[in-house]
């Protein structure tokens, strides 16, 4: 599990789901009290079918007393966020993990809006504090909404170039592989090509059936891969955001059907040139 120490407004700032007990208060914070707020799945591991609050746990040999168990969170980002376990930060600094490093959680009063001052405030008291000259770099680092949100564009611009990339080697592939099944299929089926021309059939119908079951085959592969790829979205969504678009499948699937359409094209044109009478008595 993941153990943090916090302030008790932090209850407050994140909006922190508790679902039975409390959060520690100020005055817990100021004596350093050994007490602990549990996450879904430290509670279900270590007490499992048992009401926790009140019982001691143990961090690193360290006794502290349960006050709070939080509501199921689930993954975000990947990260879970049941495996967690809070404690005052004095008692965190004093017993369990003493570190000179400190994150500060600042939560700007008129939302979005005021994000880019209060980051500029925030900035200029740390740096105050530290006491850094001017042409000096910050001694520490921001990160805000706005600065995650354009980290996750840049991966998922990443991510969709790369997509597209792959999808179009394996439209070449597929293409290829389709030319080449029509070519067969041209080959065995000359003499049902003759018999249809010796009927009548002209050209451009003989031309528009394998034109056809080039696009069948191509759709056909086109749906399954929309299936699939729906599927590992679905898997995907559990972990990161991620949603199916409805003219994402219609695009993929007339995507498909075009490179059946195009791959066609020589194997058809080859079947509609055939000569009748050499097509018939092809053995």
């Amino acid at each position: 599990m993941t153990v943090t120490g916090q302030t008790p407004n932090m209850g407050e700032a994140m909006n922190i789901d508790i679902a039975t007990g409390r959060y520690f208060t100020e005055s817990e914070y100021d004596h350093a009290a050994a007490v602990a707020v549990i996450g879904w799945d430290v509670q279900d591991q270590l007490f499992p079918n048992q009401d926790p609050i009140g019982r001691i746990l143990k961090i690193d040999g360290y006794p502290v007393k349960i006050i709070g168990t939080l509501a199921k969170q689930g993954n975000v980002l990947g990260q879970n966020q049941d495996a967690v376990l809070y404690v005052p930060l004095s008692l965190f600094s004093k017993h369990i993990a003493p570190s000179t490093n400190i994150d500060i959680f600042v939560k700007p009063w008129g939302g979005l809006e005021a994000v880019n001052p209060m980051t500029d405030e925030v900035r200029t008291i740390l740096r105050s504090l530290r006491k850094t000259k001017f042409n000096k770099d910050d001694p520490f680092g921001l990160v805000t909404a706005e600065m995650l949100q354009s980290l996750w564009k840049g991966i998922s611009a990443g991510a969709f170039l790369l997509m597209i990339l792959i999808s179009g080697i394996s439209l070449v592939v597929g293409a290829i592989v389709i030319a080449n099944i029509m070519f067969v299929s041209v080959v065995e089926r000359t003499k049902e090509i003759g018999v249809r021309r010796a009927m009548g059939a002209r050209r451009r119908d003989i031309q528009r059936q394998f034109l056809l079951e080039a696009a069948l085959l191509s759709s056909i592969g086109g749906v399954i891969g929309v299936l699939l790829g729906s599927l590992i979205s679905l898997a995907v969504s559990q972990v990161f955001p991620a949603q199916v678009r409805f003219s994402f499948i219609l695009t993929g699937i007339a995507v498909a059907t075009f490179t059946g359409l195009v791959a066609g094209l020589i194997p058809a044109s080859k079947a509609g040139r055939l000569p009748p009478v050499e097509a018939l008595r092809y053995e």
